[in-house]
């Protein structure tokens, strides 16, 4: 007996049984067909919260998992999750992970920013603000208190808290008298 096997130029070749059991045959022709579909875009990224906003990473790591899982261009054929990865010199770093949807593929930059907007948005609904590394810290000012800030954009959405302000612009607090105020600012 004898196996017949066709060579690249569609020749056959033949082969005694005996020796094709002592072969590792690999057909080429199978390895050369790739799927033309693009892998599947698995989106990494990490947060890093500052050390005063520790007790808080229990609650948010399982609120942004849960939003992650939840999102609709996330595919659930791998868990998408958010855990404490490391404990940097700024603060403890959150890695998230989540598969997207073959068809949001083209999309993947987009959805990243999504994804990271509505995880920045969790931490703050807990009350933590993401970390600045130092040598950035001295150029922004420092954040307000979560009570303050939320005094200033009631005032702001109200369009109260002191008037002496323009149409269009937020009011001054009520410290300031109209005589303090100019409109060539």
């Amino acid at each position: 007996m004898r196996t017949v096997v066709r060579g690249d130029n569609k020749l056959p070749v033949y082969i005694n049984n005996k020796d094709v059991m002592n072969l590792i045959v690999v057909n080429e022709s199978k390895l050369r067909r790739d799927s033309v579909l693009p892998k599947l875009p698995l989106i990494t990224a990490t947060l890093t919260l500052r050390y005063r906003d520790v007790d808080l990473l229990a609650h948010i790591e399982k609120d942004i998992t849960e939003y992650l899982s939840s999102h609709p261009d996330v595919d659930q054929a791998i868990t998408a999750r958010c855990v404490l990865a490391d404990f940097t010199t700024t603060g403890p770093q959150l890695a998230l992970r989540a598969l997207l949807r073959r068809q949001v593929a083209p999309r993947q930059a987009f959805v990243l920013s999504e994804l990271l907007r509505g995880a920045e948005q969790i931490v703050r609904a807990h009350g933590g603000y993401l970390a600045i590394e130092e040598l950035y810290s001295h150029d922004l000012p420092p954040s307000p208190p979560p009570a303050m800030a939320a005094t200033v954009t009631r005032a702001l959405t109200n369009g109260g808290g002191g008037g002496g302000g323009t149409a269009g612009s937020p009011p001054l607090p009520s410290s300031f008298s109209s005589s303090q105020s100019t409109d060539s600012v």
